[in-house]
């Protein structure tokens, strides 16, 4: 991974949190990007140090703050819009269902990561590419259901005012609004 691969895996640009929806999909982008350099670490292809670090904090911190965007933020608001022939109710649980259990992969994940920078070699073992390999298959069907169910109704449902809160609450939750 190239120095300008690591910088696709940095942030959504701040002044997109005005727009709550574009920053969730900008932000299911570079989780989608991160899967993809987590399959080159199964498969053994060389990653540096540098992209490692970048990872590991995005893993570390920024999922967790996206999974709370999503839980806390863009869920509830559909839940208090979403009509009943959206049939969202069970989609939406199922989704933080798959966040909770997410963690657990990931900690694995992150363990075999914080290990690989300090031994400056990502040696994986079968037992660790299946891990991988299966968090990022996880991943990808999940990142689908969000992108093609959750934000489509998310678009047409929401109103201004839904919006406007939602980007207060993400803004804080980033501490970029007091």
């Amino acid at each position: 991974m190239t120095a300008r691969e690591a910088g696709a895996l940095e942030k959504p640009p701040a002044s997109l949190l005005d727009r709550p929806l574009a920053y969730i999909l900008a932000d299911h982008d570079r989780h989608r990007r991160a899967c993809e350099v987590l399959r080159r670490i199964a498969k053994g292809q060389p990653v540096s140090q540098a992209c490692i670090g970048v990872l590991k904090s995005y893993l570390a911190d920024d999922v967790a703050r996206h999974h709370d965007d999503e839980d806390e933020v863009l869920f509830p608001a559909l839940r208090r819009r979403a009509l009943p022939e959206d049939e969202l109710s069970e989609v939406l649980l199922r989704l933080e269902r798959d966040h909770r259990e997410s963690y657990a992969i990931l900690q694995d994940i992150l363990n075999f990561l914080d290990a690989a920078a300090t031994d400056g070699d990502v040696a994986v073992t079968p037992t660790v590419a299946a891990v991988i390999l299966r968090y990022t298959a996880r991943e990808i069907r999940h990142l689908a259901i969000e992108n093609a169910v959750v934000m489509s109704i998310a678009e047409v449902r929401l109103t201004r005012t839904d919006l406007a809160a939602m980007s207060r609450l993400m803004k804080l939750r980033r501490g970029l609004e007091p």
